[in-house]
Order: structure tokens, then sequence, then C-alpha cells
């Protein structure tokens, strides 16, 4: 499980890293990096509240006032920093008594305030590039300037055209290079008090020229904003949207991982719930609905002595493991170095025969690793822990032997740690926990009848 968790983060990383890098190379066109992008978002954020508590009347900087509009509608600046907003350009041209109407579209620039209402004027398009002062004719004033990309970066050229004695309704800002897309002009700093109140609009070089050889004509030019209500337009905003499309796709993959993880550890807790328990007991494991049978045998000695006991207690069988058969043999728990208690603690045993404490199992399980802490025996299937028959280890109290064995079996007394420490006789098992192969061999007898413990045991 935590292998595929790890793959999934993987793969989400790489994929965010991808993105990332795609969304930089293509946003080098548009003068566009991340930092800037999130202090944006920021100040319309700060402008879409104060925008909520007053009203703004659109006019040019100087000059008396052109036209005026209701109130924006007030997620304009928000969806301008996060969203493209586009404006909608149109004018008709008479040719041999036809008339032709063009239409073409633009970009807001994120400083930019957005028309809430439909801007008709004449356009001038200057010859110069705007990088320094610039001066019009009074015939060219309050119409709509238009500029070509190029030579100094956007904000110079909104500042000198504003500086100079245009007066203009809009600026609208050409692309120089044929066949490109729109892109949405933007500055860190510039219209942070939101004094610009005219429109800031980006075409195409293919546009641009359109109208630059027809402006010895006599061309009124429509310009209003692209609805932006809709909600398909908006979700195709979204989709189209570098940044956000990296957040949504790193969003998904991380509720996608927390469901997953949620579902499994709900599985494993129910599964572990099934998962048979014992009670410790040295040699022996003895399954604890089965304990207080065991006990009250255990205090009459052994099992050998079939006339001590009733003949209904005859038919009944005690389920007990017995080490190194049923489960390795082991002093304390591998997962809190803990002494196993005789008769007190509660331990579970996996398919690998390793045995660890109740709680310190079920929670390993649940929120860890499916799989042994100890040999690292991944739990593959699902009756692993589950409430399977247990059918070894089956002990019958009348003839006091294990079925399909011979052998008589004892039932010990708590076993005592101090008398045995005491004892010359006693040796220690050996310390080993993997491979697998070795703990069978040494519990098999492979190697003159030594027992081999899966603790961590210390002096």
């Amino acid at each position: 499980m935590v292998s595929v968790c790890f793959k999934l983060r993987t793969v989400a990383i790489l994929l965010v890293l991808i993105l990332y890098v795609l969304f930089i190379y293509f946003g080098n066109g548009s003068q566009l990096d991340f930092n800037a992008a999130m202090f944006l978002t920021k100040n319309s954020l700060r402008e879409f509240k104060q925008r909520l508590s007053s009203k703004k009347i659109i006019t040019p900087i100087t000059g008396p006032l052109q036209y005026e509009g209701d109130s924006e509608y007030p997620f304009n600046n928000v969806f301008n920093s996060l969203f493209p907003i586009d404006a909608t350009f149109e004018f008709n041209t008479t040719h041999t008594g036809n008339i032709t109407t063009h239409k073409f579209t633009g970009r807001y620039a994120s400083f930019s305030a957005i028309l809430s209402s439909e801007l008709t004027s004449q356009y001038r398009f200057l010859s110069e590039n705007a990088c320094t002062s610039v001066s019009v004719n009074d015939g060219d004033q309050n119409k709509i300037i238009i500029v070509s990309r190029g030579d100094c970066n956007f904000v110079s050229k909104v500042l000198n055209i504003i500086d100079s004695n245009a007066k203009p309704k809009a600026i609208i800002i050409a692309n120089n290079e044929p066949y490109r897309g729109l892109v949405t002009m933007f500055s860190n700093a510039f219209n942070q008090d939101g004094a610009l109140t005219i429109p800031i609009v980006f075409i195409t070089f293919e546009d641009g020229q359109l109208l630059k050889s027809m402006q010895n004509e006599v061309i009124i030019l429509q310009m209003k904003t692209a609805a932006i209500g809709d909600w398909l337009s908006i979700l195709l905003s979204i989709v189209l949207s570098p940044p956000l499309l990296i957040i949504l796709i790193y969003v998904i993959i991380l509720c996608g991982q927390r469901v997953r993880e949620r579902q499994i550890n709900k599985r494993n807790t129910e599964l572990v719930k099934n998962l048979p328990v014992y009670v410790y007991n040295d040699d022996q494991l003895i399954l604890e609905s089965d304990f207080e049978k065991y006990r009250g045998m255990a205090d009459q000695g052994t099992f050998t002595d079939s006339t001590s006991y009733s003949k209904s207690a005859s038919r009944k069988k005690l389920r007990i493991l017995s080490s190194p058969n049923d489960y390795f043999r082991a002093f304390k728990c591998s997962i809190c170095l803990e002494r196993y208690e005789p008769l007190k603690s509660r331990v579970l045993v996996l398919e690998c025969k390793h045995m660890h404490h109740q709680k310190c199992l079920s929670r390993w399980l649940i929120n860890f690793r499916r799989s042994c802490p100890l040999c690292n025996n991944t739990i593959l299937k699902d009756n692993l822990l589950s409430g399977h028959e247990v059918t070894y280890g089956s002990f019958d109290m009348e003839n006091g032997v294990t079925e399909g064995s011979s052998r008589e079996i004892e039932v010990q007394r708590p076993f005592d740690y101090r008398s045995m420490s005491s004892q010359r006789s006693f040796q220690r098992p050996l310390l080993i926990s993997r491979p697998s192969a070795i703990l069978n061999c040494y519990n098999s007898d492979c190697n003159g009848g030594a027992q081999l413990s899966t603790s961590i045991d210390s002096v």
C-alpha cells in the first residue's frame, strides 16, 4: 500500500513539475511568471473588496466626462487575474454600395478597467511606438488610441499615452508578431489604486494591420466586453488556465489519495477486528475465547489425567497454538519492545508465524502497512485478516493430545523469568528475524534443536 501511494505521489509531483515548466515556457511570451500572478491575484481580491462598497464611473484620466456606466461586474478584476477576459470589436465598411461588418476579439490587460457598457468612438493608429512622449493633433483627441507592441513594456506605452494630450477613451496595443494568439498584459505594481479607469486591450497583429489600413477612412469602432456570465465560458477559462489547471490536478490527486487511504484503513479495521486474539503463555498461545477454560485446567495440573474431568468437559476442546509448529516463540513485541506477560498479554499471530501485541499490530496494519513488522511479509489475501476457522492447535481436554499428533501436551503455569534467568542451563535464543527460510530451519530442529527467537531481547 505504501509503495502504491509513493508511486502516486511521485507521478503527481512529476505531473505538476511538467505543467509548471510548460506554463513558464508558454508564459514567457506573455511576460507572465508565477510570483507575479500570485501578486496580481491578491491585488485583485483587495480591489474586489473596495468595489463592493462603492460604485465606479468610467471616465478618462483628464478632460470632461466622456461616458459613464453602471458599476462593473464585481468579479471582473478577480476573473481578469485568473481567467482571460476578452473584449469584442465591431466596425462597418462600405465598398461599392455593400456594407461589410468586421468583428474581432481583444483581451483586457490585468490592470485595465472593464467596460460595463458599449463604447463607440473613432480610432487613431499611432505611427510611433509610444516608448517616448506622445503628441497628437487636436482632431485625434478623445479617440481610441492604437499602438504597436515592442521596444518597451506595456506600462511604459500606456503611461506615455495617458500623459500626452490624446485624452484617449481606450488604449489598444497590437501585437508586432504575426500568427500569435492573444496575451494578457499585466504589471506587478501598476494601477494598484485603481486610478486608471480606461480600458486597455491587446489585439493580434492581423487585426491591428486591418485597422491601420483603414485609419484614413471614417470608421466608427464599437467596443464591448465579451459575455463572461455563462458558466460554459467560465468552465472553458478554467480548463485553459495553466495555474488553476495545475492546482486542480494536484487537489484531485490529493483528494483521491485521501479517499483511498480512508477506504483502505476502514477495510483493514474491519479485517483486523476478525483476526483471532490469543493469550500469551510462553510456548503456548490460548485462544482468548478459551482462556477461562484454560485457566481452570491450569489450576489442576495437566490434561493427561482424564479422570479429573466430567464427561461433558471431555467433549470440549481448547484451541491452543504451540511453538514452534504454529508460531515463533518470542519474549518481546518487536513493535513496542515490551515483554509479553504470561497469561496477560493479548497477541495476534500472522501467517508468517510472527506474533505481536494485539494493539500494536492492529495499529500497524490499519495505519501504516499491511505487512508483518518483523519480516515484512506482505499480507495479500483478505482471509489472512478474516475470522477464518482455526484448525491447528486444537486440544482434546480428555486425551490431552492435539489432533493429528500422539504427543502429550501439558498446560503450563505462568512462565517465571526470574527463576529461569537464575538457572545456568537457560540459554537465550538466537537473535535473527530474516530471512524466513532460516526461521523455518531453526524451528524445525535442523540445527540441533536450537530454537530461534523473532523478538528483540535485551539482557
